[in-house]
């Protein structure tokens, strides 16, 4: 399986803790192309985070917030 066949893969970045993000995204990140990152991670760890998390991976954010479910 080629890395371009892994593009339409959104990897959800849900219920992890920031140093079990930061680890799996040391794996994942030359693989994947777009991560998500939902309520929860946002609530807790803020818009900071999204800012380091591009600066440092240079992936594309799905910031899946789900405020009108």
């Amino acid at each position: 399986m080629s890395d371009h066949s892994l593009d339409n893969i959104v990897v959800a970045l849900d219920n992890l803790e920031k140093h079990e993000i930061e680890n799996f995204m040391d794996i994942a990140a030359p693989h994947f192309k777009v991560f998500k990152i939902g309520l929860e991670t946002f609530c807790k760890y803020g818009q900071e985070f999204l800012i380091d998390f591009f600066k440092k991976w240079n992936r594309e954010i799905f910031l899946d917030l789900k405020l009108h479910d």
